[in-house]
């Protein structure tokens, strides 16, 4: 009986262990992290900054190409790469890379 409680034993704690692991596998980066937005159509410079400090992720763009760009509103939950995405749709910006807790947004010609 003593080796089938020990092997039950060992088995609920492997399960344990494989959750742990998979939750440090999780994504860090600030630019996943999900949150809820209301913000209003308005100019990209001003969009960006919100986003950034809502979240820890840095959006790179180059504000004396790009700040004067007026850009959608967003309203929903979602990650900051989302409503980035969702803000710049339709505009002559477009999101060109990320790196962890960066995303490069660029005026497209």
């Amino acid at each position: 009986m003593k080796p089938v409680l020990a092997a039950l034993a060992l088995a609920a704690l492997a399960g344990c262990s494989s959750q742990n692991r998979d939750a440090s596998i999780a994504s860090t980066d600030a630019c996943d992290k999900v949150a809820p937005y209301e913000t209003p159509a308005q100019r990209v410079d001003e969009t960006v900054q919100q986003l950034a400090h809502a979240t820890g992720c840095f959006v790179k763009t180059d504000l004396t190409r790009t700040a004067g760009i007026r850009v959608n509103g967003i309203h929903g939950t979602m990650s900051i790469r989302e409503a980035l995405e969702t803000a710049i749709r339709g505009t002559n910006l477009e999101i060109t890379d990320s790196e962890p807790n960066t995303i490069h947004v660029v005026i497209m010609p």
